[in-house]
């Protein structure tokens, strides 16, 4: 069961603790009704919990309370029949109230370690305040049914409610809800925030990779997406409204070809444990399976989606592991005579250099090294020296990144006399160990500024995005934005962006309204790129800017 909350941020001019002794006469009272923002009808059995904010208000958001601000120590009640909660005996100070119920979730978020926004409502020695109104948003519903040409009833087809992404290989679409159908073929998907999404039914028989499926039919329900499209490039958006549900989004399924995949694992002499991997993989997610080749190395995999996956084949030679990976665009036709050839694993070895007098350290630097085709992924600490190895690398290309490396930017990673910062480390083919070179920068550029609304009043709590302008609509940091792990500035709309590498950017600012979910798109960006702040900065500069928050007339998140 999916439980959200809302937030609404009540300020103070005294800084007790919650229900702190206190004289009768200066107690306070809060009162007030929790609502569906849609119907405007009362919401019942809402748990209500009381926050002590106290001293807190300008904070800047974060994922936790604070340190000594204990959630379970806090007040709770159920609101009644009307939708009505009441706290007593309060002592004067600031407090918060979050609301929980099932099939809502926040509206207007005000405490600071919840990413909250809101005015600050003051509460005095012996306040009594009534009318709080808290407006839940109502989650949506999909509902339908899938069956076959003769109007006959699918069971057990997952049907997903989708929306699409963008990352570092592409757009595509990630599911944010999902339902089976029943013996009746039909589907309820519920919980899900109001916005467009895509819907696509996969029967069990084409769900997954079809890795090792050993009996899978060669014709079996294909996959679709509403309404009636096999490819992604056919499928309807859907746009969900708070509350009210989705009804009718049917599904008629037909029968067809799966492609089956065919091939041998070419292992050296002497290999042994010769298994197949395959699977797809996005950044910072990977959905794999492994399966044993048989004795002669060959494999099949039947029952395989239209997609583009990872092959990829593993074995021991000697205590050492040998992989290969190779990515495979599947249509509608069987793929025969692959061939796989595992590889010795590359050592990666290399020197880091700091430029510049910060007194930064070179030990607790890491080297991480994230393939981009398979599914490997290795690190190597630096050495006091600036020396580093990372041992046992399969072949594949990788994206190298440091961590550890606060108050620095990366300012060039070279594979010999090639600079491979954007292109990655190309070790598919690689003859002999590779060798890097890295220097990192001690005085990187900083952005910083506020953000005001179109009335020229700061705009606490706003999101912005720092974006290159260079960065193409599937960037990973456009995808990162499109994640929702894109910052806020504080509640007098401050923000600043550090650690930054010499470059043209643009500022975005805009404010997550009650109707969404926080998620923007490159679309968004593109849309709004004049509203935004456009700059250059120059290694070690600093850089105060003006951003005007982006109307929500203007506020266009889906592509």
């Amino acid at each position: 069961m999916k439980v959200t909350r809302v937030v609404l941020t009540l300020s103070l001019l005294v800084v007790p603790t919650l229900l702190a002794q206190t004289d009768t006469k200066d107690k306070c009272r809060l009162e007030g009704h929790v609502v569906n923002s849609v119907t405007g009808l009362p919401v019942r059995k809402a748990a209500v919990t009381l926050r002590d904010v106290s001293g807190i208000e300008a904070a800047t958001p974060s994922k936790h309370p604070p340190q000594g601000k204990s959630e379970r120590e806090d007040p709770a009640v159920t609101t009644d029949a009307e939708g009505h909660f009441v706290f007593e005996g309060l002592a004067p100070g600031s407090y918060g109230l979050e609301t929980e119920h099932a099939g809502f979730r926040s509206q207007n978020s005000g405490i600071p370690w919840l990413s909250g926004s809101g005015e600050p409502v003051k509460l005095v020695a012996g306040d009594s305040r009534t009318g709080i109104v808290i407006k839940l948003l109502p989650l949506g519903v999909i509902t339908g049914r899938v069956v076959d040409e003769d109007g006959d009833p699918i069971r057990q087809v997952n049907v997903s409610a989708q929306v699409s992404v963008a990352t570092p290989n592409g757009r595509r679409l990630e599911p944010r809800g999902e339902s089976e159908t029943n013996d009746l073929g039909e589907y309820r998907i519920f919980d899900l925030e109001p916005r467009k999404y895509y819907l696509k039914a996969e029967p069990h028989d084409s769900m997954g990779f079809g890795i090792g499926a050993r009996g899978k039919r060669a014709d079996s329900f294909l996959a679709e997406f509403f309404p009636g499209s096999p490819e992604e490039s056919g499928a309807q958006e859907l746009d969900l409204a708070p509350g009210r549900p989705l009804q009718g989004v049917d599904f008629t399924l037909r029968k067809g070809h799966l492609a089956t995949l065919r091939g041998r694992v070419v292992a050296p002499e002497g290999a042994a444990n010769i298994s197949v991997t395959w699977g797809h993989r996005t950044e910072g997610l990977s959905t794999t399976t492994s399966f044993g080749a048989r004795a002669d190395g060959s494999f099949q995999v039947p029952g395989v989606t239209p997609g583009i996956y990872s092959l990829g084949a593993t074995c021991v030679v000697e205590g050492k592991q040998y992989d290969v990976y190779t990515p495979v665009n599947v249509g509608a036709s069987d793929i025969n005579d692959i061939e796989l050839h595992p590889m010795r694993p590359v050592n990666v070895t290399g020197r880091v250099r700091i430029e510049g007098t910060n007194g930064a350290k070179l030990t607790g630097i890491v080297v991480d090294l994230a393939a981009k085709v398979g599914f490997s992924r290795a690190s190597g600490n630096v050495r006091s020296d600036g020396s580093f190895t990372v041992q046992g690398t399969p072949r594949d290309v990788y994206e190298v990144n440091l961590g550890n490396i606060s108050g620095m930017f990366v300012k060039s990673v070279r594979a010999g006399d090639t600079d491979i910062s954007k292109s990655g480390l190309d070790l598919t083919n690689a003859s002999s160990d590779a060798e890097l070179s890295i220097v990192l920068s001690s005085n990187p550029a900083t952005v910083e500024g506020r953000i005001l609304n179109e009335n020229g009043e700061p705009a606490g709590y706003a999101r912005v995005a720092l974006i290159p302008k260079d960065a193409g609509p599937d960037s990973s940091a456009i995808r990162r934005i499109g994640t929702r792990t894109g910052d806020r500035a504080d509640v007098s709309g401050h923000f600043a962006f550090k650690d930054l590498a010499p470059g043209s950017y643009r500022v975005y600012a805009w404010q997550q309204t009650d109707d969404d979910y926080g998620e923007v798109s490159p679309e968004f960006f593109r849309l709004n790129e004049s509203r935004s702040v456009s700059l250059d900065v120059a290694e070690g500069e600093r850089k105060t800017v003006q951003v005007t928050l982006i109307p929500r007339e203007r506020d266009d998140r889906q592509p």
